[in-house]
């Protein structure tokens, strides 16, 4: 690890500078993940981005840290929402979002050699691949609340949610689907409504993920989401103890042609 770093997510001392994990690609014997880099903030959540992103390496099978890459300014666009490996072409495609006002995010992507992910990353501009990310066109406006993307059989898949950043506010889960890796996506249409109240209440929620490496034999997907808390609307803390159930992730079984009747 670099000299100086507390642990693989913090980047300095009392923790005001720190890394969140998003999406991650197995490429030969090497693991990569990509670091959202946030700091402390004043409102909202009490951090905010800062644009200092890396990507992790860990050596596989041991998980071993084996180096940082800092990566490029990508001018407020997050890539780490979603990787995909087209071995046909040698490159790896990552999606990422920009957040904008109401709670919803414009989705972008980008590309690199899979053989040397380090390399300068080139989004896509609506005509070709440029390192100049100011001109990324968004392959997906209003891309919902928390976007992830990935590749199910020949479908690029976005699965997003509705916005929820406290108890009973967004409750659904949407996908949209696109033939090519630049878009165009369809609308978006739910699939799934959480049923995951306590006492008629609806938790803040996040990150619905789809994982095609787990479809099962009836052609289902699983899906998973986070469940963070009842917020105010619900006693969290009774003798001392809180519901560890208030915080897991959780899944679910989506039939394929629910998410696109071609799949």
């Amino acid at each position: 690890t670099e000299k100086g770093r507390e642990s693989l997510f913090t980047d300095t001392a009392g923790h005001v500078r720190w890394y969140w994990p998003v999406a991650g690609i197995q490429l030969k014997d090497t693991v990569y993940i990509y670091f959202t880099g946030v700091e402390r903030a004043t409102g909202g959540l009490g951090f905010a981005v800062n644009g200092k992103d890396k990507l992790v390496k860990l050596k596989f099978p041991e998980m071993e840290v084996v180096g940082y890459n800092s990566l490029s300014d990508f001018k407020g666009i997050n890539f780490g929402v979603g990787f995909i490996n087209d071995e046909n072409n040698g490159y790896v495609y990552a999606f990422g979002h920009k957040y904008k006002e109401g709670g919803q995010n414009d989705m972008y992507v980008a590309r690199f050699p899979a053989s040397r992910p380090g390399q300068a990353w080139e989004s896509w501009n609506g005509n070709t691949w440029s390192t100049d990310h100011e001109n990324a066109l968004s392959v997906r406006e209003n891309a919902g609340f928390t976007p992830m993307v990935c590749k199910v059989r020949d479908k690029y898949v976005l699965i997003n949610s509705e916005l929820s950043i406290g108890c009973d506010q967004g409750n659904e889960i949407y996908v949209s689907v696109s033939d090519h890796v630049t878009g165009p996506f369809s609308e978006s249409k739910s699939i799934h409504t959480i049923d995951d109240t306590v006492q008629g209440h609806y938790p803040f929620f996040y990150v619905p993920v789809a994982h095609p490496q787990f479809i099962n034999d009836k052609d289902e997907i699983l899906i998973t989401y986070n469940v963070n808390g009842y917020g105010t609307c619900v006693e969290g803390c009774t003798d001392n103890r809180m519901d560890p159930d208030h915080y897991r992730p959780r899944g679910i079984r989506v039939p394929l042609s629910l998410i696109d009747p071609e799949l």
